[in-house]
């Protein structure tokens, strides 16, 4: 026995003197099923790891991968195929049937090519098919091949060459911003149903948190009041909810507010770091404490719609009847959808995505002096490589938004 082995039954051993006598062993037909109960359990939290809009796209590239193996490579599955199949199903399958979201006549964009290959390399890494291919074993990940990343590579500097560019979202402006803002409270104040009041608040603080706190759409829509913390020792949840109505405050310019989201982009498996909320004494329809406040005595209120008072989840959709909220995340292409319709309506549209708050909010930030230190604190970014990309302010120049309003 080599010594490594000895030293590790001498650790066993020390570890076989402290097990407690189980009992009776159960029969195999018990054994197998706790085994196997075990094992779906496993799974079953397993899932849970990524979030499930994650899950839902990665199964969603599988399932197109499979359907063209079934054709064209019967018996190959996600399972078995190699770096050379899934190089075949991109070239005669993948990229045929897909387009610009702008025309049909448009092939797809380098930029979705590589989410579609990231979605397949995350389905595979799910199916314990990690780590670079193997062509000789046929082990790994496909995705992680000189095949494809040579493919993926060529794809790109063909589009190009064709005069593909990538461009960055529309930056938001801070006089933009308030007049969105400020329209959206009009549009609140105007409002004649509950339901039109808390949908209108609803977007009118997303507008807020969203320029504001420079946070990822995504994020944001699945912001929680479990999000939030005590300001003055962010260990602790905070405890002040429900707010206090804002007609009730008096002299009061409300709360310091604080969140340390649970699982962002960036911070995936644990909280991110603390976002401070402050009242703004000289424009109350802008101050995000008052506004929260406002709109979650409004989804309490008696002539709210059943199920509207916030047990976590801040913003959630409209049920396809648009009497009453689902109780799940407002998703960030939602968000998006209705960010775009107010913009249009208020005379602002110029192109502008829920990822322009995002852009704008730290370019201004810059403008009014904030350091690069503090610029990667506001952005909750790593590096400052990805902050000059946010910071470039003509990384969006040649975007023609006319297709989108026409």
């Amino acid at each position: 026995m080599c010594l490594q082995g000895y030293l590790a039954q001498l650790r066993l051993g020390q570890v076989a003197s402290l097990v407690v006598d189980p009992g009776a062993t159960p029969d195999a037909t018990e054994r197998h099923a706790v085994y196997q109960a075990g094992l779906e359990a496993a799974h079953e939290l397993r899932q849970s790891a990524l979030a499930s809009a994650t899950v839902a796209r990665q199964n969603k590239a599988a399932a197109e991968l499979w359907g063209w193996l079934q054709r064209y490579r019967p018996g190959v599955s996600p399972a078995t195929c190699s770096d050379e199949d899934l190089a075949a199903y991109v070239m005669k399958g993948w990229l045929p049937n897909h387009h610009s979201r702008a025309s049909a006549d448009v092939p797809a964009g380098p930029s979705a090519l590589k989410s579609h290959l990231s979605s397949l390399s995350g389905f595979f890494n799910r199916i314990d098919r990690g780590g670079p291919y193997n062509s000789s074993t046929s082990r790994g990940n496909p995705c992680e091949s000189s095949i494809i990343e040579d493919l993926r590579t060529a794809y790109q500097r063909e589009q190009v060459q064709a005069g593909y560019a990538e461009v960055s979202a529309v930056p938001m402006t801070e006089a933009k911003y308030r007049a969105l803002a400020f329209y959206l409270w009009a549009q609140y104040s105007a409002a004649a149903t509950a339901i039109e009041r808390l949908v209108a608040l609803r977007d009118h603080l997303c507008v807020l948190l969203l320029w504001q706190t420079a946070v990822r759409g995504h994020d944001l829509g699945k912001l929680g009041t479990g999000d939030f913390v005590n300001p003055d020792n962010t260990a602790l949840p905070f405890q002040g909810f429900p707010l206090l109505p804002p007609r009730q405050w008096g002299s009061y310019l409300g709360p310091i507010l604080c969140f340390c989201e649970r699982g962002t982009k960036t911070h995936k498996l644990a909280r991110a770091p603390p976002i401070f909320l402050m009242p703004d004494v000289a424009e109350p329809r802008l101050s995000i404490p008052r506004v929260l406040a406002l709109y979650m005595a409004l989804c309490s209120a008696a002539d709210a719609p059943p199920g509207s008072a916030v047990a976590d989840l801040l913003f959630r959709p409209l049920a396809p009847d648009g009497k009453r909220f689902k109780e799940t995340p407002l998703s960030s292409s939602a968000m998006g959808a209705r960010l775009r319709m107010h913009l249009v309506a208020a005379g602002l549209y110029g192109g502008e995505t829920v990822h322009s708050f995002r852009r704008g909010s730290l370019q201004n930030a810059q403008a009014v002096g904030l350091p690069p230190s503090s610029l990667l604190d506001l952005g909750q970014l790593r590096t400052p490589a990805v902050l000059e990309r946010y910071l470039d302010s003509s990384r969006h120049l040649g975007r023609d938004v006319r297709a989108r309003v026409e």
